[in-house]
């Protein structure tokens, strides 16, 4: 107790009361003076956030270009593999008969929607039709004789006459034939491409970072469509009308839903409507009619079944009921 009145009566407790209070000041003040060095490690922290994003980024744009520069090789080893030597021969016969100058407009857009794009391809197509329109006629001869016991002169000239009919469309029916298995397997392929493609789109990504990503993605399970996709890529980055890039996929492609959404696109441009709203339409579309081709072919099938079973089939059937009556009125003569 007489320590504090010592306290009190020394003069001690003023000095205290003014201790505390700068002591409360510098607590609420504090803040304020070191706020700057806040600030900067924020700012250090945001900058070393950017450079870490910076980073992540620049690996993905380098796994990704190296993925795209594997791919135009194997594209390009797969053109050289299409361009073989007997078909660089076959052009160079055909251009000194002036075959280059009949390779039309038609016909190239037919050996595309093949896969076949380069100009040999065509030259070499017509050489191979005129040899085809040559050769055919002796295998005509040749089979009319094989298959008519001794034929006459006009048999023997049919025979000829539709051996050259036969080869003049020969090339023409097998391109034709590898063309359509070849939209068969774009047009199966390409509602899920598109469900990709949406996926791309809705992340963020342009239109030709998304096409090139769906194209790395489909490199295995559709080979065709990722061709497609990566020409189509490319054509983007290097064409200024980008109606002519998707207009060209169209015609490359040769199939109407692959025209419908190259539409789609360009009028989403034109129109600065939503692109992904517009994808969304197109893959519901593509997917109701890939759901309705089936069904199509499911219901056809009762009637393409019925010729196999006629011929295949009844006649067994018949045999094995008919077979024991028969030997029973056979015995009684």
């Amino acid at each position: 107790m007489s320590f504090v009145n010592d306290f009190v009566n020394g003069g001690w407790l003023p000095l205290l009361l003014g201790v505390l209070v700068m002591a409360t000041a510098i607590t609420l003040l504090f803040p304020y003076f070191s706020g700057s060095n806040v600030k900067q490690r924020v700012k250090i922290v945001t900058r070393e956030i950017d450079d870490l994003k910076k980073f992540e980024r620049n690996k993905l744009e380098t796994a990704s270009r190296v993925k795209e520069a594997a791919l135009r090789q194997r594209l390009a080893e797969k053109d050289q593999g299409k361009t073989s030597e007997n078909v660089q021969k076959l052009a160079g016969l055909g251009r000194q008969f002036n075959l280059d100058r009949q390779a039309t407009s038609k016909l190239r857009m037919k050996l595309m929607q093949a896969g076949y794009r380069r100009e040999d391809h065509a030259i070499a197509f017509l050489m191979i039709r005129v040899l085809s329109t040559i050769c055919m006629p002796f295998m005509g001869y040749y089979v009319t004789g094989l298959f008519i016991t001794e034929p006459s002169l006009n048999q023997y000239i049919m025979g000829s006459v539709g051996g050259g009919v036969f080869g003049f469309f020969l090339p023409s029916i097998m391109v034709k034939n590898t063309a359509t298995k070849r939209q068969e397997e774009i047009l199966l392929r390409f509602p899920d491409a598109l469900d990709l493609l949406i996926v791309c789109v809705q992340s963020g990504m342009t239109s030709e970072a998304a096409i090139r990503r769906v194209a790395q993605e489909l490199e295995r399970s559709a080979p065709v469509l990722c061709e497609e996709f990566h020409i189509l890529g490319a054509e983007l980055n290097y064409i200024k009308d980008r109606r002519v890039a998707f207009k060209n996929f169209a015609y490359r492609c040769g199939i109407d839903q692959i025209q419908d959404f190259s539409n789609t696109i360009i009028q989403a441009e034109a129109y600065g409507t939503s692109i992904l709203q517009a994808l969304r339409v197109q893959a519901d579309e593509l997917r109701n009619d890939r759901t309705q081709r089936a069904e199509n072919k499911a219901n056809s099938l009762p009637a393409k079944l019925t010729v196999p079973l006629a011929i295949f089939m009844l006649p067994v059937v018949f045999a094995i009921i008919l077979t024991p009556p028969m030997n029973e009125v056979f015995k009684h003569f």
